[in-house]
């Protein structure tokens, strides 16, 4: 992929990229796909929030009860959940940095108030306060278009940030 879209130096800069918190920053798993999509996920470090949004893969699952846990959390005590718009209370604390949330097979909103931020550091190479860490890449937010998916992944992956005009809004 990256011969295809990135520039020259992209798959070293992969390797070398400033955005190293992505690995540290909170984060789904245990998504039960191919039931279970998960359309975004990324953190917004200016309000320590975790955004999901997920949707019915399976259309014959919709409305079947599911789980995925959220980790590196800070505290996961202190965890404050929306789910469309509404406070969400279907969580267990499964460790000091661990949750699982129980939802349903459909498209939902979560704003997981997570606590983790970063701050500001000299020679952070591009950090700043209240950045945004994408953490993944989709169809949803790149349209269909393969070229424009594959793109703003190698920009993300090599510490560029997102590229495609709704990545980087």
């Amino acid at each position: 992929m990256v011969a295809e879209v990135g520039d020259e130096g992209s798959w070293s800069r992969a390797f070398e990229a400033p955005h190293r918190d992505k690995y540290e920053a909170p984060t789904m798993q245990g998504i039960d796909f191919p039931s279970f999509g998960v359309h975004q996920a990324w953190n917004d470090a200016a309000t320590a929030t975790l955004h999901v949004g997920t949707y019915a893969a399976a259309a014959d699952q919709r409305g079947r009860e599911t789980r995925f846990e959220v980790v590196n959390l800070p505290d996961a005590a202190t965890v404050t959940i929306r789910c469309d718009g509404a406070p969400f209370n279907r969580v267990d604390v499964l460790g000091r940095n661990r949750i699982r949330l129980t939802t349903t097979v459909d498209t939902h909103e979560f704003q997981i108030v997570t606590g983790y931020g970063r701050r500001a550091r000299a020679g952070a190479g591009g950090e700043r306060e209240g950045a945004t860490v994408a953490t993944s890449v989709t169809a949803s937010q790149c349209g269909d278009d393969p070229v424009a998916i594959a793109r703003a992944s190698v920009a993300l992956l090599t510490g560029r940030g997102p590229s495609c005009p709704c990545c980087a809004a």
